[in-house]
């Protein structure tokens, strides 16, 4: 886990069969490429669907944070699962709609919004970690991310589980 989120929401409906990391999915939601807030990272791609909590919970959160942060750069949401669920080529998971990774909101060193790069890790005090290409120099943008988490942990209507981030961001 480098430069984004992934998170699991508690109750995983009766849509997704089994686990994240060996099910499948039924009655799934399509997430599209573009909504208030957000973009997918690989438009057009069939690993755009979830549960019906999952799309909803990563539609209201990002549309949540753009409101509240004028000129916030839209999110990118990156895998979710197949419409059907099952084996998903980069990833051990994202086989049951409950899971999905997204890249991380940055700024620059001036504290502008910037978008986030997938691959940029960060160390503790939100800087990129060197040996990394992180291309310009993006930082965490602790404004921005710590509310899509807050948005993302009151929700009611798809509690989360998990969210993993790197070693450094723990500490942070």
């Amino acid at each position: 886990m480098h430069g984004c989120w992934a998170f699991v929401p508690l109750v995983p409906e009766g849509r997704s069969v089994e686990y994240t990391n060996s099910g499948h999915l039924r009655g799934a939601s399509r997430l599209e490429d573009r909504g208030p807030g957000y973009r997918r990272a690989r438009p057009g791609e069939g690993t755009a669907y979830g549960t019906p909590a999952m799309v909803g919970l990563v539609e209201r959160s990002a549309a949540l944070v753009a409101r509240e942060y004028p000129g916030t750069i839209p999110l990118v949401v990156g895998d979710l699962s197949y419409e059907r669920g099952g084996a998903h080529p980069r990833h051990g998971s994202h086989r049951s709609g409950r899971d999905v990774d997204v890249i991380f909101y940055a700024v620059d060193a001036e504290g502008h919004p910037v978008p986030g790069r997938s691959w940029t890790a960060y160390d503790r005090s939100g800087a990129p970690l060197r040996g990394r290409d992180t291309g310009a120099s993006v930082f965490f943008d602790d404004a921005r991310n710590w509310r899509f988490v807050q948005a993302l942990v009151m929700d009611g209507a798809a509690p989360v589980q998990w969210i993993f981030v790197s070693r450094g961001l723990k500490a942070r």
